[in-house]
């Protein structure tokens, strides 16, 4: 007897399911991702859906359709921060769908349910609207609890945007709670929050750009050439797990802090390390203490 497959109930199920294998995957990393973009890369993979009416395909064409469909969602989902990310949240993206196959190749093997079906790697449930409805406020909550129960229920608040004022200039970027960054200027004793080179060369006059190239970074931001803006600058110390040593830092007219509606003004130093040390995730780590 063949399945009988209803189009409209094939795409929401597979809208639900992408939805929230995305949202693992953001959750999962600590990602600011706005759910508009989830809502659209969901609504893709629920489009690709549709791939299962097909006859079955060879093994070898099914795998290289399969990757293409998979990528385009995930840069729907999250764009394209760094080749890193992209590959990390690739990887955790088909772990996701792995183990969601896995479960319901299980579901299919033991119970063998009216209205279940697969192929080309896509699921199919013949399920009523209230049912999906139900099943969509359940995974909610689950991944609620789960969240809570692994201490990453508030992994949503670990990213802001930031926004750094020096006269007329300002640049914006992500940066991270770090909990183990306790940096201050030794005088004032003003929070400093790390930032790449990259990410805030665009604020600096040309003559303290001298003082805070990469080369420069490493040691220590000193020239031999008289600057001006060698007096503004000052010297931050850290000490990590590689190491201790000191960053150049400017102070800023001030800087804003960005979550969600909500935006803050504060008086911070900037610390500037090396481009790329933060492989693209984010381009700063702030102190605890700058945050609202």
């Amino acid at each position: 007897m063949k399945q009988v497959i209803y189009v409209d109930v094939l795409v929401a199920v597979n809208l639900f399911v992408n939805y929230f294998l995305l949202l693992g995957t953001a959750r999962f990393f600590s990602m600011s991702v706005k759910r508009s973009r989830l809502i659209l890369a969901a609504s893709l993979g629920a489009l690709y859906s549709l791939y299962m009416l097909l006859p079955e395909l060879h093994f070898l064409f099914n795998i290289i359709i399969k990757l293409l469909m998979s990528f385009t969602i995930i840069l729907a989902a999250f764009g394209f921060r760094s080749p890193r990310v992209f590959l990390k949240t690739s990887a955790c993206f088909y772990a996701m769908n792995f183990a969601f196959a896995g479960i319901m190749a299980a579901l299919w093997y033991f119970a063998a349910p009216k209205g279940l079906a697969l192929n080309n790697g896509i699921v199919y449930f013949n399920v009523s609207p209230m049912l999906l409805v139900m099943a969509t406020l359940i995974c909610y909550f689950i991944v609620r609890i789960i969240h809570r129960l692994t201490g990453q229920g508030a992994s949503k608040d670990l990213l802001y945007q930031v926004v750094v004022h020096l006269g007329e200039r300002a640049v914006s970027f992500q940066a991270k709670v770090d909990t183990g960054n306790t940096l201050v200027e030794p005088f004032s004793h003003v929070p400093a929050l790390v930032a790449e080179y990259q990410a805030v060369q665009e604020a600096l006059p040309d003559e303290a750009k001298l003082l805070f190239t990469p080369n420069l970074v490493a040691a220590g931001g000193m020239i031999s050439t008289p600057n001006p803006w060698q007096a503004k600058c000052r010297m931050v110390p850290f000490q990590a797990v590689s190491g201790e040593g000191v960053l150049p830092a400017f102070r800023p007219d001030y800087i804003e802090i960005i979550s969600g509606k909500i935006r803050q003004k504060k008086d911070a130093y900037v610390a500037v390390c090396e481009s790329g040390m933060f492989h693209g995730e984010y381009a700063a780590l702030l102190n605890p203490q700058l945050i609202p």
